[in-house]
């Protein structure tokens, strides 16, 4: 049986950093969200008449997003149909926002093929998170960073999901791996 692992949270916490030290110590296939459809939105943006990167659009939000989540989902059920771990990296703050039943549903689809999951949420310090946006300077990150990040900050969900093992992105990489290879949360829709 393979494990999915999702790593979630805020953008900039270090998810894809920490997601790919993790699927390098365990041997699991790594798939970052964005890697795989950043430019298939990107397109759709600019045929819609946005600049590459306008995640904070009303087009996004309507017509992109939620396929691109299930996209990334249906790549990582795929791979552990045959047999391969995974750790599934994005956001899901917004799915969170709304409550449980985003990873009942995402967990439920995975068990059904056999697949367990986890999930793993980055938390980040607050001054932390700005410096690590600005660092970035992602086309993505036009209203989160500078002077738009506290605006855009207080309308984030910072709650972590009760359902979720939180790990301090603060922590250095190797730190947090081996803490996420230790660490078993809720394997299950029930969990």
């Amino acid at each position: 049986m393979s494990t999915i692992t999702v790593v979630a949270g805020l953008p900039g916490t270090g998810k894809s950093t920490f997601a790919r030290a993790l699927a390098d110590a365990t041997g699991a296939a790594f798939l970052d969200r964005d890697t795989l459809m950043d430019p298939i939105v990107d397109a759709g943006l600019v045929a819609a008449g946005h600049t590459p990167g306008a995640h904070h659009t009303d087009t996004f939000l309507t017509t992109f997003n939620m396929p691109a989540y299930r996209a990334a989902e249906n790549v990582a059920r795929d791979i552990a149909i045959g047999g391969v771990d995974v750790v599934l990296v994005a956001c899901y703050t917004r799915q969170a926002a709304e409550g449980r039943g985003w990873w009942d549903d995402l967990s439920g689809r995975m068990a059904a093929v056999g697949a367990d999951t986890r999930l793993l949420w980055l938390d980040l310090d607050r001054d932390e998170h700005r410096r690590r946006l600005d660092r970035r300077n992602a086309p993505r990150d036009a209203e989160r960073s500078g002077r738009s990040f506290n605006a855009w900050h207080a309308r984030q969900n910072t709650t972590v999901p009760a359902y979720a093992c939180r790990i301090r992105a603060s922590l250095d990489t190797p730190t947090m791996v081996a803490l996420a290879t230790m660490t078993r949360v809720p394997l299950s829709p029930t969990g």
